[in-house]
């Protein structure tokens, strides 16, 4: 099946365009809105456009909110990476997120297997089970202090693998203005 897009009206009286998306690998039906404003419904590939459909209907108020939020804030739309400068910002991300990660795990006691960098549609970075750090090739357009915030993040879940109090308490604990870098990094696209 292909993306379908679709139109929900809110409170406020937007109209806020959705995208509807199957997925083998969704195991429950998500919700998803992008920094540029894009929504996207996803659902397991076995669920009907209605589930989404509904999913986005019960949501219509948080969808409202959130989209004021981005409204009132301007994002910055980072550069885009081709096929004839991706291999130079591989590299260039590469030497600047070993040293970051390198200099934190020294000073904090952090053991990390490999560090991998992708192109990533929707986040900055990940930690597996495995301990592999995985980084967006797009770190590369960020300032340096937006950088140590998204190594420090991805660090700190090697001691813990959710977003609970003690992980936001050793976040807060290397970089006491983690909220303030977060809100900035906010402000960026990927696209």
């Amino acid at each position: 099946m292909s993306n379908e897009v679709r139109t929900i009206q809110l409170r406020s009286g937007t109209l806020a365009e959705y995208e509807i998306r199957k997925s083998k690998r969704a195991k429950r039906s998500s919700l998803t809105l992008y920094p540029d404003g894009r929504l996207v419904a996803t659902i397991p590939w076995f669920r009907t456009v209605l589930a989404a459909t509904r999913l986005v209907q019960q949501q219509r108020d948080w969808i409202d909110r959130q989209l004021q939020k981005i409204v009132a804030k301007p994002a910055i739309t980072l550069q885009a990476i081709t096929k004839h400068n991706r291999k130079f910002y591989v590299e260039e991300a590469r030497v600047l997120l070993e040293e970051r990660v390198m200099y934190f795990s020294k000073s904090h006691d952090f053991y990390y297997g490999d560090i991998n960098i992708k192109v990533m549609k929707s986040q900055w970075g990940s930690c597996s089970t495995k301990k592999n750090l995985n980084f967006n090739l797009k770190l590369v357009f960020l300032p340096r202090d937006l950088v140590d915030y998204i190594v420090v993040h991805e660090l700190c879940h090697l001691k813990e693998m959710n977003h609970g109090k003690k992980f936001w308490d050793l976040v807060e604990s290397i970089l006491p203005d983690y909220e303030e870098r977060e809100e900035r990094l906010s402000k960026y696209v990927m696209r």
